[in-house]
């Protein structure tokens, strides 16, 4: 499973950022996972206005259980 990673900074507070795990493909590869992060990436800071995005990544989902 590929995961979509943004790193989430506040607008007011530039210093203060977060990782956020916005979205999951089963299957797939990194490719597609950049390509739908066009999409993903914008819809989630219209729902997080605070938050403006710094960076993105696709990379391999690790189950921490």
């Amino acid at each position: 499973m590929i995961e979509l990673i943004v790193l989430a900074c506040l607008a007011a507070a530039p210093d203060q950022c977060r990782t956020e795990r916005i979205g999951y493909r089963p299957g797939g590869d990194t490719k597609a996972c950049v390509a739908a992060a066009q999409m993903e990436a914008p819809r989630w800071a219209g729902d997080h206005p605070k938050y403006v995005i710094r960076g993105l990544t696709c990379r391999r989902a690790v189950d921490e259980a």
